[in-house]
């Protein structure tokens, strides 16, 4: 049987950096399908924003951040 794999449990959240500056995160694990018939977690996707900055033209510098893991020591449970 070949392996299966699905995208679940999306999660959207946020950080709030000491300057108050709260940026999005958008998290979602992935899943694979045992032989049982049961879905087990096995990584996860992460898509956030870092701190917006602006320089001395008052100009936003919006930073991106992705973080990929497959077979994670523990469960992301949201974070």
């Amino acid at each position: 049987m070949p392996d299966q794999y699905r995208f679940t449990r999306v999660t959207h959240g946020e950080h709030t950096y000491a300057d108050g500056t709260t940026v999005p995160r958008l998290t979602l694990e992935v899943e694979r399908l045992r032989a049982d018939g049961t879905w087990e977690t096995v990584g996860y996707a992460d898509c956030h924003l870092h701190r917006v900055k602006r320089d001395e033209t008052d100009v936003e510098d919006i930073s991106f951040g992705a973080t990929f893991r497959a077979n994670p020591k523990r469960t992301i449970g949201g974070t």
